[in-house]
């Protein structure tokens, strides 16, 4: 069974290593090939240079003979509307692929017209699967109305093209559900994943004073309320991650007397070692959708505490497994965590890491999707 996945629009193969991300992306692909579900993924990438990096992947042990990356030729590299160019024509220009295909993938709303393409013109079957709900997150932005329309509309095509429709949240499938009716018989929840094998309590010491977050540096993850929070508790915050609000939260940081470390994004088998240094781990977002660095600090044994918003509170338990914010400023966030610095409970830890073993394990996840592959046709 040949299975072809469309990366999301602009996004590469280079893109991924930079922000860590292939470490933990190409397990599940890798999995499916291991145990003969698959025989070959394509990965068809928005990246010039992304078919010479796979093969000094491969040539390095870190990428599996059976993926095989389709990268974007350099003479769509045109400023703001090349990929855009790339996104449409993909189809008709990998043809061959394509008719060599069993089984379509799409991993978000942003390019997936690609896939529908696809799927029109070869009579393939889609499978749509996002992390995320697009208008969901679009109702919560500042973005233009023009923008909301478009992608409300993008989202619509999606869902009315593909087979089968997988969201990582029941919450998310309820607000589908209530949505787009005609999804009633083809909607799938299927939990986000992390490696347990990798992503697991290890003997090493512990910074006292000290909290945690990864993630993305944007209006969505509510890090000035962060910053302040963290000069509240009078705690060093430590920020793995890069975003457009980098420079800014700087600013605010050293004008505020707030010691914060900016730290790079990290590839993900490197995170376990990072992760296990600390006590607390916080995501006070605005709205989530499954968060994985969330799931990766919990697997850890972390404290974790999050704001009680969807996509947080379907994973935290208050007080059983962690610890929810009621609200998202700072003095919601430093009472929590003022709390948890006083109640540091073991049993709470190990509840974390059960939560996680057993629900949004890699394993599960594999099996899961073996079943739409292997019953999709």
């Amino acid at each position: 069974m040949v299975l072809i996945v469309f990366f999301t629009r602009a996004v590469s193969l280079e893109v991924w290593l930079n922000k860590g991300l292939f470490d933990r992306e190409k397990l599940i692909y890798e999995e499916h090939l291991k145990s003969g579900t698959l025989s070959k993924v394509y990965w068809i990438t928005y990246g010039s240079k992304d078919n010479a990096l796979s093969k000094n992947l491969k040539n390095n042990k870190k990428m599996h003979a059976g993926i095989e990356v389709v990268g974007m030729p350099s003479f769509f590299n045109i400023p703001k509307i090349g990929n855009y160019l790339y996104s449409i024509l993909m189809p008709f220009y990998y043809k061959n692929i394509f008719v060599s295909s069993d089984i379509l993938k799409i991993n978000q709303m942003d390019g997936s017209w690609s896939a529908v393409i696809a799927k029109i013109i070869y009579k393939k079957p889609l499978i749509l699967r996002t992390g995320y709900t697009l208008s969901l997150f679009l109702k919560k932005s500042n973005k233009s109305k023009a923008t909301i329309w478009l992608s409300n509309a993008v989202e619509k095509i999606a869902y009315k093209f593909c087979d089968i429709a997988v969201v990582s949240s029941y919450q998310d499938k309820k607000y589908l559900l209530e949505k787009y009716k005609f999804l009633k018989n083809k909607l799938k929840v299927i939990s986000n994943y992390i490696d347990i094998s990798v992503f697991k309590p290890m003997n090493t010491k512990k910074y006292s004073n000290r909290l945690l977050f990864i993630g993305r540096l944007n209006h969505q993850k509510n890090l000035f309320n962060l910053i302040d929070a963290a000069y509240k508790t009078n705690m060093i915050l430590d920020i793995y991650g890069k975003g457009e609000l980098e420079d800014e939260l700087r600013l605010y940081a050293n004008k505020n007397h707030v010691t914060v470390n900016f730290n790079n994004t990290v590839p993900n088998s490197e995170l376990p070692k990072i992760i296990n240094h600390y006590k607390l781990y916080l995501l006070p977002s605005f709205y989530e959708g499954t968060p994985k660095t969330l799931l990766e600090a919990m697997a850890c044994g972390l404290i974790c505490i999050g704001t009680d918003v969807i996509g947080i509170n379907e994973i935290i338990e208050n007080e059983i497994n962690g610890y929810l914010i009621k609200g998202t400023d700072s003095e919601s966030i430093s009472v929590v965590v003022n709390k948890a610095v006083d109640n540091n409970r073991e049993i709470m830890r190990n509840n974390a890491i059960k939560t996680v073993r057993k629900n949004y394990n890699l394993e599960l996840y594999v099996a899961s999707e073996k079943s739409i592959f292997l019953n999709i046709n």
